[in-house]
C-alpha cells in the first residue's frame, strides 16, 4: 500500500472500500495509536447456531484488527508496504455472548526494532502479532498471526 493514512477514520474508510467482508462483520475501529488498536463489531451479524460469536467471524475480526495495526505502523514509519497474513491460529476460550471487542498491541521494543531493521535492510520482514477478543477485561479468544510485510506490491 503506497498511501499514507494516519487516522482511525481514514483506515476505517479504506477497509470498508477495499475489504467488503468488513462491512458484513460490522468491523469498526474504536481507537488507534502508534502501538495499539481496539476494534468492535456487533454480535448479531456474527452469530452461530448457538447464538454466540461465530468462530469464522472472530478469526476474521482478529485478522483485520492485527492487519490494521501493522499497516498503520508502516504508514507512521512512512514505508510503502504490503501486509499479508502468512499464518494465523486462534484459541477460543469462552463463548462470546455480547458485542465483540478486539485489542492488539505491537510487540516489545526490541522485537519491533528488529522487525523495522529487517524491513529497512531487505524490504521484507515478518512480524508476529497477538490480538484478543475481550469482554469486561476477560479474554474470550486469543489470536496469533504471523504477517509478512513486503516493500514490493503484490501483483
Amino acid at each position: 500500500m503506497s498511501i499514507v493514512i494516519n487516522s482511525a477514520s481514514e483506515w476505517q474508510k479504506l477497509i470498508e472500500e477495499k475489504i467488503p467482508l468488513s462491512q458484513a462483520l460490522g468491523f469498526s475501529i474504536e481507537s488507534l495509536t502508534e502501538d495499539a488498536i481496539r476494534c468492535t463489531a456487533p454480535l448479531e451479524p456474527n452469530l452461530n447456531v448457538h447464538n454466540t460469536g461465530f468462530a469464522g467471524s472472530l478469526y476474521s475480526l482478529c485478522t483485520l484488527t492485527s492487519w490494521t495495526l501493522i499497516s498503520h505502523l508502516m504508514s507512521v514509519q512512512k514505508k510503502t508496504a504490503s501486509v499479508l497474513l502468512r499464518e494465523g491460529n486462534i484459541r477460543y476460550l469462552k463463548p462470546v455472548e455480547q458485542s465483540i471487542t478486539i485489542s492488539a498491541f505491537l510487540p516489545e521494543d526490541h522485537r519491533l526494532a528488529e522487525f523495522i531493521s529487517n524491513f529497512n535492510t531487505r524490504e521484507k520482514a515478518t512480524l508476529t502479532l497477538l490480538s484478543h477478543v475481550m469482554q469486561e477485561n476477560e479474554p474470550l479468544a486469543e489470536f496469533c498471526g504471523e504477517f509478512v510485510v513486503s516493500g514490493i506490491e503484490p501483483s
